[in-house]
């Protein structure tokens, strides 16, 4: 058995910054915040585009969306595939605000603020919506896998959220039992 590593990606300045905006307008609210380049980087593939995805609770997703927008012009509200395509600039850092799912696999950085772990990456990746990285289905499957062969998953946890999500066929697809590709 290889020795995997443990997934925990640097968080960066611009991840920071957001999250004390967040923290002082929404003290008490639960957010996670991440860029999606810490999927695009287990891609064969180099993508232009690097946004960053603020995950926050369903009661004040509109509010944040406008505190967000107010501060950074190039801010976007759970945008399906066509909005991706025609409004989202590949050349900017975008700010997709989005709700954050009860009982998600997070890890908590400090207060409210929180880091997605790798199996809810891999969920929401094979959910795609709303859109967080314009990627086909072979390309989602190859990030997945290189995921799997390179980082510890625990997928107990991996299915859990898969079933919260309603995504356990499209996780079986990738034949994924035990912690064992098939």
């Amino acid at each position: 058995l290889k020795e995997k590593k443990q997934f925990h990606p640097k968080r960066t300045k611009r991840m920071d910054e957001l999250a004390n905006l967040l923290q002082e307008k929404f003290p008490y609210v639960k957010f996670s915040i991440y860029p999606t380049n810490w999927i695009g980087n287990l891609s064969n593939h180099v993508y232009q585009t690097n946004n960053i995805i603020v995950e926050i609770d369903v009661d004040v997703l509109d509010a944040a969306f406008y505190f967000l927008q107010e501060n950074f012009s190039n801010t976007f509200l759970s945008p399906d595939q066509e909005m991706y395509d025609y409004y989202i600039s590949a050349q900017e850092e975008n700010i997709i605000v989005t709700r954050l799912h009860f009982d998600a696999p997070l890890y908590k950085v400090n207060d409210n603020y929180y880091t997605p772990k790798l199996e809810k990456l891999i969920v929401d990746l094979l959910i795609n919506d709303p859109v967080i990285l314009p990627i086909s289905y072979s390309e989602m499957n190859t990030i997945i896998m290189n995921a799997i062969d390179m980082y510890s998953i625990n997928f107990s946890t991996l299915a859990r959220y898969a079933k919260k999500r309603n995504s356990q066929k499209r996780l079986n697809k990738l034949h994924l039992i035990g912690g064992t590709k098939l």
